[in-house]
């Protein structure tokens, strides 16, 4: 099942399930609907360019001149909009079927969302199809059944632009402590045959993989599966594979993962039998940020000769809404919002060659760590959300012996030391940071790190956002504010990295 709307291309696109025009006889049809698609493509909302999605089941504008020039339409499209999205409520609400504005905080915290309300959210019985955002957000008809949008779902997990750990990540979240039969029940097995064979041709050719340690409620999880459809069952084998993927999605990718699945399943089926259980198990990601594509069910705008008409904007609630107190969903309000500028400073000294010749550094999180000992250099307290993407762990310790030429930062000269000193390594890249931003920018590394601002932050993208008033020309100069774009060697899953300057804050939507 492929869903209808077209293949999200970009965070400021939007989709129109169905729109209504009404015009006086004689309005040209064709310039209207032209100043329509202009409006809705330049009109913004808050946090659309950092992923947020808002799901719209109806917008009604009106009030419009037939002869209207783009700003009237512009203007009207656009506060109707801001209307809707300031009463918008977060999808895991458990009101937010009854409402007309939802909005999830990107594609991946949407994805796991919709998993886990069509496999475990109680359905009731007025109710014969799930609620309208989900099949919005999807892109597939209003009718179409749990089954139907389930499959939908993971077809956009299986896009080349997820990563791999991510989409495993959402589909573990998904099932949480709860029983992971229904929702492999409701995947055809071709679909998982699919995938399987999709992430096995992706993998790099390497000699097999050893086996690894799964966690207990994820071995429990597989044992549940294992014992509904069969050690030899497609869907045992895909579940295996999403916790192998998820706990290693290095290990996985250079890797035999056929090999590791094979030996996992085979060692959960010799283990002594039990009554499955499954312990509620730790969160699987930092959490998801407060992060922007516009999906609407249906667009009525009413154009007629005169501006003189009904309100721009009719909210309508087919029940009442209960008053709970919302996220907050403008991002997380930093004090070091520069920190990750140092990413294009970490390229330009060969960062990436580093980690490619020595894959253990990256086992180990030494970009992580970079980024930690920088921020302590720079003064950044310990609990700025700014460091919540930085998971590794207390030390960083590596296995092996590694050979100071092929781990030393390209502007510093080779070391004449002995031995391999973890912490001395750190200190030299964290220097060595510090030199090319001086050279390059005359800027210092507490300068170009102490930056107001909001984080973004989601499995595979981060985003950070900054006002106008700290625009330094400096950190122009040398190029440290670029967009970093898709870093494999950043973060667990690999990060789309994204910086934004705004001209002001919008603050929290309430």
């Amino acid at each position: 099942m492929v869903p209808r709307t077209a293949r999200q291309l970009g965070r400021l696109d939007r989709y129109v399930r169905k729109s209504c025009l009404r015009a006086p006889d004689g309005a040209s049809r064709c310039r209207l609907s032209h100043s329509l698609e202009e409006a809705l493509r330049l009109a913004s909302l808050p946090g659309e360019e950092e992923g947020r999605i808002y799901c719209f089941r109806r917008v009604n504008v009106s009030g419009i001149p037939a002869g209207a020039d783009r700003g009237v339409w512009l203007d009207k499209v656009q506060h109707a909009l801001r209307a809707l999205a300031g009463h918008a409520v977060h999808a895991d609400e458990p009101h937010a079927g009854a409402v007309d504005a939802v909005y999830f905080n990107g594609e991946q915290e949407a994805l796991e969302t919709v998993l886990r309300r069509l496999t475990h959210a109680p359905v009731r019985r007025d109710e014969r199809r799930p609620e309208w955002f989900l099949a919005s957000f999807l892109g597939v008809a209003p009718e179409a059944s749990a089954a139907i949008q389930i499959e939908a779902a993971l077809h956009r997990l299986r896009a080349p632009e997820m990563p791999a750990g991510a989409a495993a990540a959402i589909v573990l979240a998904a099932i949480g402590a709860d029983d992971p039969g229904p929702l492999l029940a409701a995947v055809p097995e071709s679909t998982v045959r699919e995938w399987v064979r999709e992430w096995t041709r992706t993998a790099n050719a390497a000699p097999d993989s050893p086996a690894v340690r799964i966690p207990e409620h994820f071995r429990e999880m597989v044992k549940r599966v294992a014992a509904r459809f069969g050690w030899r069952d497609s869907r045992a084998s895909w579940l295996a594979l999403l916790v192998l993927t998820y706990l290693h999605p290095t290990a996985m990718a250079f890797g035999n993962p056929i090999h590791a699945v094979r030996v996992a399943l085979h060692d959960l089926e010799a283990a002594p039998r039990e009554p499955a259980r499954i312990p509620r198990p730790k969160p699987l990601l930092v959490p998801s940020a407060r992060n922007a594509t516009i999906r609407f069910d249906e667009f009525d705008e009413d154009v007629e000769e005169t501006a003189e008409a009904a309100p721009a904007a009719v909210l309508r609630y087919s029940a009442p809404v209960p008053a709970s107190p919302a996220p907050r969903r403008n991002g997380e309000p930093t004090a070091s919002a520069g920190l990750y500028f140092l990413l294009n400073a970490l390229r330009r000294l060969g960062i990436a060659t580093v980690l490619e010749t020595c894959p253990q550094l990256r086992g180990a999180g030494f970009v992580e760590h970079i980024f930690k000992r920088a921020a302590e250099r720079a003064g950044t307290s310990a609990d700025d959300p700014i460091l919540l993407c930085l998971d590794c762990g207390a030390k960083f310790e590596v296995e092996g012996i590694l050979s100071y030429r092929d781990v030393w930062p390209g502007n510093l000269r080779v070391t004449n030391r002995d031995g391999f000193d973890c912490d001395y390594l750190l200190r030299a890249w964290v220097l060595a940071i510090e030199w090319w931003c001086w050279r390059n920018g005359r800027i210092r590394l507490r300068e170009t790190i102490q930056r107001t601002g909001r984080v973004w932050l989601t499995r595979a993208d981060l985003d950070v956002t900054l006002p106008m008033a700290e625009v330094d020309i400096r950190i122009r100069r040398a190029g440290l504010d670029i967009d970093p774009g898709w870093l494999p060697w950043f973060g667990k899953f690999g990060k789309v990295i994204r910086f934004h300057y705004r001209s002001r804050d919008d603050g929290d939507v309430a």
